[in-house]
């Protein structure tokens, strides 16, 4: 049986992995995802760039 360790989103998501899975999200998306909840800046930061991709989506 595969050991399962929680990982957090930069939105307040949390996910239980396999820890494979959550070690290869953190090191390959360390800015959406962590080992440790993000602080209250730090998602206010994501979001801020979130909302910055989404003006940007949309040519029209």
């Amino acid at each position: 049986m595969l050991n399962r360790t929680t990982i957090y989103r930069n939105n307040g998501d949390t996910a239980e992995v396999s820890f494979c899975d959550a070690r290869e999200a953190v090191q390959n998306h360390p800015a959406e995802w962590s080992f440790e909840p993000f602080s209250p800046a730090q998602m206010a930061a994501a979001h801020a760039k979130q909302d910055e991709r989404k003006g940007q989506g949309s040519g029209a």
